[in-house]
């Protein structure tokens, strides 16, 4: 008579779980931790495009959060006693300053980019947050609950990202399906609220495309060094490094 066999209760093996599904639950676990350590936080991009349908739907491969910039060490802390720790990269120069780190985990597939401000924002960092905090909606990822930027604040940061980089054939092709959108899914109340921050957050000149053609006023407001750098920075892809080198030696 064979014995009877009851299953294990120890793990095996590790669970397996694909990009889009670590990508999720990576945005719900800086949630969770964040609401543990009273860390204000919002997911930006990645899904929350995809949720108000501003990008052709794809698998991210990597976790978008824009932390509260005063707690911004707090919380990489937080991710490092977690298991998380920064992805090694060379230092070098940089056309503008750095506005993120990223974070790896040995047992997840999918990174974690921690922002204090975006770039394409040149107001203060922490006036930014705080705007865009205060007209934040919420979203469920991974079943749990996730705090995201409102339509029109999302549209104006995937507005900042696809307007970052002109030789990139995705950023060209985000812009392209913005400028096709946009006037279709954001009401008036939307515009305005677009417009509002944009302007607080000093981003009038850098969206004037999509100002434009939302029929929203605009004004110049970034310096000439602002200017440059934004220029410069937008004409690069993988040769960012050595622009960047031979900017800093001028």
């Amino acid at each position: 008579m064979l014995a009877e066999h009851s299953p294990s209760t120890e793990p095996t093996a590790d669970a397996v779980f694909d990009l889009n599904e670590a990508t999720l639950l990576a945005h719900a676990l800086c949630h969770a931790l964040g609401r543990a350590k009273g860390i204000r936080l919002l997911s930006i991009k990645g899904p929350v495009s995809d949720h108000y349908a501003l990008r052709a739907p794809r698998v991210p491969a990597d976790a978008d959060v824009l932390v509260d910039p005063a707690r911004f060490a707090d919380f990489n802390k937080v991710l490092e006693n977690s298991g998380w720790h920064l992805r090694v990269e060379r230092d070098v120069p940089a056309l503008m300053p750095r506005h993120s780190v990223t974070y790896i985990h040995q047992q997840w597939p999918c990174d974690i980019d921690v922002h204090h401000y975006f770039p394409g924002f040149f107001a203060d960092e922490q006036e930014v947050f705080e705007h865009l905090w205060q007209s934040r909606s919420e979203l469920e990822l991974a079943h749990l609950p996730a705090q995201i930027p409102s339509k029109a604040d999302s549209a104006v940061i995937a507005g900042l990202h696809a307007r970052r980089y002109t030789r990139s054939r995705r950023h060209r092709d985000e812009y392209e399906r913005l400028s096709e959108v946009l006037p279709a899914i954001l009401d008036d109340t939307d515009r305005a609220e677009f417009a509002e921050t944009t302007r607080i957050g000093r981003a009038q000149w850098v969206l004037e495309p999509l100002l434009t053609v939302l029929d929203l006023p605009w004004k110049d407001d970034v310096s000439e060094t602002e200017r440059r750098s934004w220029t410069l920075n937008r004409a690069t892809v993988e040769d960012g490094p050595t622009l960047a080198w031979l900017h800093a030696l001028k």
